[in-house]
C-alpha cells in the first residue's frame, strides 16, 4: 500500500557537531522546528474550525 511507497530524505549536515555516537542531528534546532510546526498546526486548526463554524451557521440559516 501507500505506507511501502513512503520514502524519507535523508540530509547530510557537513557544518553539523558528530557526538559520540556518531549522530549529527542539532536537537535544539529539531525542538524548535518541531514547536514552531506544532504553533502553525494550532493556528491552522483554529482557521478552520471557525471557518466551519460559519459554514454551519449559514447551512441552519442562520440558526433559525
Amino acid at each position: 500500500g501507500a505506507i511501502s511507497r513512503a520514502k524519507a530524505d535523508v540530509y547530510d549536515n557537513p557544518e553539523g557537531n558528530v557526538t559520540n555516537d556518531q549522530n549529527s542531528v542539532d536537537l535544539e534546532r529539531e525542538m524548535a522546528t518541531l514547536q514552531e510546526n506544532s504553533i502553525l498546526y494550532k493556528a491552522a486548526l483554529q482557521l478552520i474550525n471557525k471557518k466551519l463554524g460559519s459554514l454551519r451557521y449559514a447551512a441552519t440559516d442562520g440558526g433559525r
